[in-house]
């Protein structure tokens, strides 16, 4: 029995599991026998990839769920009423609130490019990129 099954509906949400994944990973981010806070040696080009994939599977399945999901993100006016629902308001959430309709579209639009266009241009922008630090000998 693992501890996702002990949370039940609570690990439910996929972000534990990506917490894990993440911790996992960190794992060979730096090597087990150097003590320096930077070690010489870079990390694996699979641990940066998978960390690369990782960030991708977070942001893409963001801007997934979202069209997926409520039909005010596909209509664009999620965030007509967002900054009075929000759990934390900010000190400027008042005068969002408020803004023009086409503000708050722009925004609800804003946010599908960068959870769904953005990811898909740096996976492609990283995959000729060298790694460039030197290895270990």
């Amino acid at each position: 029995m693992s501890i996702i099954h002990v949370g039940q509906i609570w690990y439910g949400y996929g972000w534990e599991t990506q917490l894990l994944e993440t911790g996992f990973l960190s794992i060979f981010l730096c090597p087990l026998l150097d003590g320096r806070p930077f070690p010489r040696c870079r990390p694996p080009l699979l641990v940066i990839w998978l960390f690369r994939w990782l960030g991708f599977r977070i942001m893409i399945g963001a801007g997934l769920i979202k069209l997926r999901g409520d039909p005010c993100w596909r209509d664009l006016t999620c965030l007509y009423y967002h900054y009075e629902t929000q759990p934390i308001p900010s000190p400027i959430s008042r005068y969002l609130h408020f803004a023009p309709h086409w503000f708050h579209k722009f925004g609800t639009a804003w946010n599908h490019f960068i959870e769904l266009i953005v990811p898909v241009v740096f996976l492609r922008a990283t995959a000729g990129t060298p790694h460039r630090r030197h290895a270990c000998s």
